[in-house]
């Protein structure tokens, strides 16, 4: 059963759920909107960077980022997470990439990962909302809380951080790129070729109009030539 807003505060209160960043203006009816942390780290960057210090981060086409929330959470053993992209985002074309499900007994914040599906650059900013957050309550209890290698994690981990840094060849977004390029030469292309045909089919205006000229010039003169041998024949009759 999904926790109502009523519930969530009552587990807040108790400093479980989210310990720390928690915004009531987050709210929903029964869920709770996660917003974009401290750090990250993208493809094309290779390196972290400071979000709240920059105030954005920027995942450029057909790449993937991977972030923090603002949140710090402290899940109780009755309790799950489900979390799924907002709508606002997934229109523009992100996907989370995060699992589906926070376990009971989790403590830290989350690391998101994402992809940028469209063909323009996604900004987010500093302590946007980007994910929605369902807490669902156990039938009982867990028996044993979640004890992975991100537990108490607050900071990207440095496996995120090795695989994005040595990763080699063209990427997704450089690809795309790429082929925005060849589209926009391909346009130029189309437009040079345009501007030819129009060209060519100027000059053959102007040559007809050169040649009716020349017709109009041609029959007044065989029309002076005409007039001008009639004469000197009534000329040659005459004397």
């Amino acid at each position: 059963m999904a926790l109502p807003k009523k519930k969530i505060l009552e587990y807040i209160k108790g400093n479980k759920l989210i310990s720390e960043n928690f915004s009531e203006n987050n709210l929903e009816p029964a869920s709770y909107d996660i917003r974009l942390g401290n750090e990250g780290i993208t493809s094309s960057s290779k390196k972290k960077i400071n979000i709240k210090e920059l105030g954005y981060l920027i995942i450029e086409p057909g790449e993937y980022a991977v972030f923090l929330s603002l949140e710090i959470f402290n899940m109780p053993l009755d309790i799950i997470g489900n979390i799924g992209m907002t709508s606002k985002h997934a229109r523009r074309g992100l996907i989370l990439l995060y699992g589906l499900q926070i376990d009971p007994g989790y403590k830290g914040v989350l690391i998101l990962r994402a992809f940028n599906t469209s063909t323009v650059k996604i900004v987010l900013s500093y302590s946007e909302k980007i994910a929605m957050l369902q807490f669902i309550q156990l039938i009982v209890p867990a028996e044993v809380g979640y004890t992975g290698k991100f537990q108490d994690q607050l900071q990207i981990p440095p496996e995120d951080i090795t695989q994005i840094i040595e990763a080699e060849g063209m990427t997704m977004g450089n690809v795309i790129r790429t082929i925005q390029g060849l589209i926009i030469s391909i346009t130029d292309l189309k437009k040079t070729q345009e501007g030819i045909r129009d060209n060519l089919n100027k000059l053959r205006e102007d040559w007809n109009k050169h040649e009716k000229r020349m017709e109009i010039f041609m029959f007044f003169v065989f029309g002076v030539l005409t007039t001008f041998t009639t004469i000197s024949i009534i000329i040659a009759t005459l004397f």
